[in-house]
């Protein structure tokens, strides 16, 4: 493997890698820059792997966290590709505080599901549903993650490939 993606060929066809036609993980050129020491039989993952790591979320999750030592708890719910179903979370909870995350290196990608969305485009009209649903009180705050592989995308796929105008 580690001679595979040695080859300036192999690298070259993933730089020019269509991820809208097919699907490959963001990290992945991570991960093959790294396969000595992952395939290494004493390997434990780093800060970055756990960080980089990922598996597509299918169906709605949620997790429930209580704690008496600050008098809080917390529903971290993930709709993964169910967007759709998230609505009812909002229907007889009083919610606080609301996280939002978008990969904003995603913004050359289209959905998984729907190889004609992109993905940012989806993003705002879940995040435009969140705000007319969510309790007017909660305080929402919008967490936009990857900023490192959207700046090094820039350099090779422009943004107008998401935002036209």
């Amino acid at each position: 493997m580690e001679r595979l993606w040695a080859n300036e060929l192999v690298r070259d066809s993933f730089e020019r890698f269509d991820f809208n036609e097919n699907y490959l993980l963001d990290s992945a050129n991570y991960f093959l820059d790294n396969i000595n020491r992952i395939r290494d039989p004493a390997y434990t993952p780093n800060d970055d792997d756990i960080l980089r790591f990922y598996v597509r979320t299918t169906g709605f999750k949620e997790l429930k966290f209580s704690s008496d030592r600050y008098y809080s708890k917390v529903n971290l719910i993930d709709c993964g590709s169910d967007h759709g179903k998230w609505v009812h979370c909002f229907k007889f909870k009083r919610e606080t505080i609301i996280v939002f995350c978008v990969a904003l290196s995603d913004y050359n990608l289209n959905l998984f599901r729907d190889i004609h969305t992109n993905r940012i485009h989806n993003c705002l009209k879940l995040f435009e549903n969140v705000l007319k649903h969510a309790d007017q009180d909660a305080a929402i705050v919008l967490c936009l993650n990857k900023v490192d592989l959207f700046e090094a995308k820039l350099n090779n796929v422009p943004l107008r490939v998401c935002f036209r105008s």
